[in-house]
């Protein structure tokens, strides 16, 4: 994808506060209620205790403030989900699972599934978006996505040099 076709994601942003009604209602309580149940999701998913006894703390040092400015979220943003024409950005599709909130989720599938945790397409991403997002707020929403599945992202993507979220957290999410 050509760096100044991202720029045209931007208007996405705006477009929460024309929908009405598009959930979470309260995204601090839809963050409570994720965290809740973060460690038992992951848990179900087959992730090993080393990672899921990690969890808590990691999740408890990330800051997940209300956000200032509630963006359209279209929550599966992966290449799959995007129509080009020569190398031009022309379409996003499959809003079904849209919802409003924080920006950095939607941000979370850029990492994971549109740069496959390549530093330098994340940071080519986030210049021609404007905003960036901190590796260890990523890495958070990353566990408390609705979609979440830490496993199988270990499977798919570079293994950290060590393992811990901080680490992973820099692999996966880290700008250059």
């Amino acid at each position: 994808m050509e760096q100044d076709t991202v720029p045209s994601l931007s208007p996405l942003a705006a477009a929460a506060s024309s929908r009405p009604g598009l959930g979470p209602g309260d995204w601090g309580a839809f963050v409570a209620t994720q965290r809740k149940g973060a460690v038992e999701k992951q848990r179900g998913k087959g992730l090993s205790e080393a990672w899921c006894e990690q969890i808590p703390d990691f999740l408890d040092c990330a800051t997940l403030a209300a956000p200032a400015r509630p963006s359209l979220l279209h929550t599966e943003f992966m290449r799959q989900h995007l129509t080009t024409d020569a190398g031009r950005l022309t379409g996003v599709f499959d809003f079904e699972p849209a919802a409003v909130g924080a920006p950095a989720y939607d941000f979370v599938a850029v990492g994971l599934f549109t740069t496959r945790a390549e530093p330098g397409l994340l940071t080519r991403f986030f210049r021609a978006y404007g905003e960036s997002f901190a590796a260890r707020e990523q890495m958070a929403y990353a566990l408390l996505h609705v979609y979440s599945n830490l496993p199988w992202y270990l499977r798919e993507l570079p293994a950290p040099p060590e393992p811990t979220f901080e680490s992973l957290a820099e692999t996966w999410f880290g700008a250059e």
